[in-house]
């Protein structure tokens, strides 16, 4: 399984995470900041593994006053 890692926004309270093959969602999750993120980097391994394949992901960070702007979706492949 990847382990997905981005650098930490300020005053994000929650990481909104979602994974995607060929336009299919394959995981959508929110996680609290203080359970992924050191001071600059935060990063997740998702126990569920992935079949071969192509994917993207991409994070959005989320602030108590509103959710801010997806990132630029990354592509990976597993074999």
């Amino acid at each position: 399984s990847p382990t997905y890692s981005w650098y930490s926004l300020p005053n994000a309270s929650q990481y909104r995470i979602v994974v995607s093959a060929a336009f299919n969602t394959i995981m959508d999750t929110i996680m609290d900041a203080e359970n992924i993120c050191t001071q600059e980097k935060c990063t997740v391994k998702f126990d569920q593994a992935l079949a071969p394949g192509n994917y993207q992901w991409k994070v959005q960070g989320i602030t108590p006053q509103r959710d801010g702007q997806w990132s630029e979706a990354l592509s990976f492949t597993v074999q």
